[in-house]
């Protein structure tokens, strides 16, 4: 899958050959719809709001910045010492709204898909546990262009997870436990650097 992924990414740079590159950090918070049980019965679940992420994306855009292809890599902090993780490719359309001598505000919106992995840390009566799989989104968002070559931008993620984490008991009356992550949202700004 890993490999399908990174096939996917170099084929999105060579179809852009003549692009820019972009390099970006972000920032934001997420929310997981989450359930977590014992021996099949529910002990909590609903949602959950993470510390903050910290995010890195490389790209390619069109001459002119009209579209972009990208990978990006997040990694959020679940307490702990539990973590996911979610690498991404996607592609971004983006509008211009209002153009200025230097600056620029855009819109964009694009979708994703990427490889998620979960990894639950060993507690007092039960094993580490880990899932990982394919998953898939949507995002959208602000973009102000202080020159060519600076932007800072303002989004939101939606996505389709699907990870789920069994821990096994240390003991037989611990039996199993589960972590089950299904969507995410998250916000985010970010600055991108153009080359």
């Amino acid at each position: 899958m890993k490999r399908l992924l990174i096939a996917l990414a170099l084929t999105a740079m060579a179809a852009t050959a003549r692009a820019e590159l972009i390099l970006g950090l972000q920032y934001g918070e997420q929310s997981l719809d989450y359930q977590q049980t014992v021996n099949g019965v529910e002990i909590s679940g609903g949602s959950l709001e993470t510390d903050g992420y910290l995010g890195l994306m490389v790209g390619a855009g069109t001459p002119g910045g009209n579209s972009r292809f990208m990978f990006d890599y997040v990694a959020y902090d679940l307490g702990n010492d539990n973590s996911m993780r979610l690498f991404n490719v996607g592609y971004v359309r983006l509008v211009p709204i209002w153009r200025g001598a230097e600056n620029r505000l855009r819109a964009f919106g694009g979708l994703e898909l990427g490889y998620g992995s979960l990894d639950m840390a060993s507690q007092p009566f039960y094993n580490s546990g880990s899932d990982s799989g394919l998953q898939y989104g949507v995002r959208t968002g602000l973009s102000m262009g202080f020159g060519p070559k600076v932007e800072l931008e303002l989004g939101v993620r939606a996505s389709q997870v699907g990870l789920e984490a069994t821990q096994q008991g240390l003991i037989g009356a611990a039996g199993v436990a589960t972590t089950e992550i299904d969507r995410m949202t998250a916000w985010w700004t970010g600055v991108n650097f153009s080359f």
